[in-house]
């Protein structure tokens, strides 16, 4: 899409103090949720809306932090890719399927475009996105697919401590498995299987990272009801073990508090 700058709105841009200057009434236009990052994939910029809806608090900036440092690894490595896409192959995307998960335990779907940003020598230095949750908007080119496979995506969201089978999925849909699956695939980029996972592993993550609750017990909540199986999917998915990853980010919490709270110079 073109804005029609000139050379010399161009300057203007170019020579602005301070990118969210530019960036801040934006973020008030209905809700934005548009983010801005440089090519080592740490934000330069981030909406209020995107700010709220993934619950950092107030006064915690997500400015010079990676996806990595926000979101539970699972989550962080399907943006990651996106991201390297964009930057190393200057390719746009548009609509790209995502569950996201937040600090609350709320596990969303939402849809993400992202434009490579060029400096004047036409290197890429960063890129631009724009998120749209899924109960707002759905993307014209798929959204009769996409539609139809909602409430197979919403009872995932919603019912992923519980046993679910392909069959029951593909039923509430209205569709045969066979045909269910063929579609899933093709639309969420992902089996409905490693769907379910994915969503299942992010709470997980949430729940090791903020709760107290036995590591047994995070498994039978988000739906891993043989506790071997979920220590290795767990493992295949952040790298760590359960234990492990909550060691660790008790650790970087009480590093980050201990940043926070000491007195200046």
């Amino acid at each position: 899409m073109a804005y029609g700058f000139d050379t010399s709105a161009t300057d203007l841009l170019a020579r602005l103090r301070d990118p969210q200057e530019l960036f801040a009434p934006l973020g008030l236009i209905g809700g934005a949720m548009f983010f801005v990052k440089d090519a080592a994939y740490r934000y330069v910029a981030m909406s209020p809306a995107i700010r709220a809806a993934i619950g950092l608090g107030d006064g915690e900036s997500p400015i010079g932090r990676t996806d990595f440092d926000l979101f539970p690894p699972v989550i962080a490595e399907s943006f990651r890719r996106n991201d390297r896409l964009v930057v190393e192959q200057g390719r746009t995307l548009l609509d790209e399927v995502h569950v996201v998960g937040t600090r609350g335990g709320v596990t969303m779907l939402t849809y993400s475009s992202k434009w490579p940003l060029r400096d004047r020598a036409g290197r890429i230095v960063g890129l631009v996105g724009i998120n749209r949750l899924h109960e707002s908007a759905v993307p014209a080119a798929v959204g009769d697919d996409i539609g139809r496979l909602m409430p197979a995506v919403h009872r995932i969201l919603t019912d992923h401590a519980r046993r679910l089978v392909i069959a029951d999925l593909a039923r509430a849909c209205g569709l045969s498995p066979s045909h269910f699956m063929r579609l899933f695939r093709a639309r969420m980029g992902m089996t409905a299987h490693a769907f379910l996972e994915r969503v299942r592993i992010s709470q997980a993550s949430d729940l090791l990272r903020s709760g107290g609750l036995p590591i047994a017990a995070v498994a039978r909540r988000c739906g891993f009801y043989d506790h071997s199986s979920f220590v290795k999917r767990f493992r295949h998915h952040t790298g760590l073990t359960p234990l492990a990853y909550r060691k660790a980010n008790r650790t970087r919490l009480a590093a980050d508090l201990f940043t926070d709270t000491r007195p200046g110079p």
